[in-house]
């Protein structure tokens, strides 16, 4: 059963949010350069767990700081490493390299995680397991989970959406504020789940297939439903790398427009184009 842990700081004897599933080590965060081979080990658990770290002052009377990241994808096997996963395999590789631990909670219809960062915003990570057309089904429940437990009211503004994009190159990324879910099934089931367009969301290319004029549409859905080819896995690997870099800034970052430009910069580090 999904249950909060309500703990104590290290210095003070304030009392601290009722946070959920949450292991890291705040030293370590944020160190994203590792080999994306380390999402592997995803769903193991560490043999020493790193020390709890908790935000102070998130009680829900001052208001909440935290954040609610969504990988999108598929479960199962059969849908591993696929291109409409890349969400999936950015949360994936950010919670290895940060010693983070999955549950599976049948609940919230999804595997979740959480840390505090080093400036006190609690995140939380979750990956649907309704499949993508019904992404916004494991939002609600989650939403409807943190209310009803610790009393906090997640904002849309406060959600973030990670997903795959094929109106990109493989190997840009954009990060927009608001807009369409742009044909992205998982994109407008989290859109009607939430009632507004007005939410985050880092898009990830992963290019376009050859369409044939009579076969337009199965070729989309065969095409983000392949694996990346052999002479991809380069540049995935540094579209991983540079997604969990840009997650980590956002999680010290209390100004996102400042992060939304540093990432969407053309010629920034971000960005893995020719």
């Amino acid at each position: 059963m999904f249950m909060s842990a309500i703990l104590r700081l290290s210095m003070g004897k304030r009392r601290c949010l009722p946070t959920i599933i949450s292991c890291i080590n705040p030293c370590k965060l944020p160190s994203t350069h590792q080999s994306t081979q380390s999402a592997v080990a995803q769903n193991k658990v560490a043999e020493e767990k790193p020390p709890y770290k908790h935000a102070p002052g998130a009680d829900g009377k001052q208001g909440w700081r935290g954040m609610l990241w969504i990988g999108l994808g598929n479960p199962g096997k059969s849908s591993k490493g696929t291109r409409h996963n890349l969400g999936f395999m950015v949360l994936d590789a950010f919670a290895a390299d940060h010693n983070l631990t999955w549950r599976h909670d049948r609940n919230l219809r999804a595997s979740v995680t959480s840390f505090v960062s080093d400036t006190g915003i609690t995140v939380h990570m979750m990956k649907p397991i309704t499949y993508m057309n019904c992404s916004g089904q494991a939002l609600r429940a989650f939403f409807n989970h943190m209310h009803k437990t610790v009393g906090i009211k997640i904002q849309p503004k406060q959600v973030l959406v990670l997903s795959d994009d094929m109106d990109l190159i493989l190997g840009q990324i954009r990060v927009k504020p608001k807009g369409s879910s742009g044909g992205h099934n998982g994109l407008r089931s989290i859109e009607q789940a939430l009632g507004t367009q007005d939410y985050l969301r880092l898009r990830m290319g992963i290019g376009q297939p050859q369409f044939t004029a009579h076969k337009a549409g199965s070729n989309k859905i065969d095409f983000v439903l392949s694996t990346f080819r052999p002479c991809e896995k380069d540049r995935l690997h540094k579209v991983i790398t540079n997604a969990c870099t840009a997650l980590s800034l956002l999680a010290e970052e209390t100004n996102y427009d400042e992060w939304m430009s540093t990432v969407n910069a053309k010629k920034g580090k971000y960005q893995c184009v020719d």
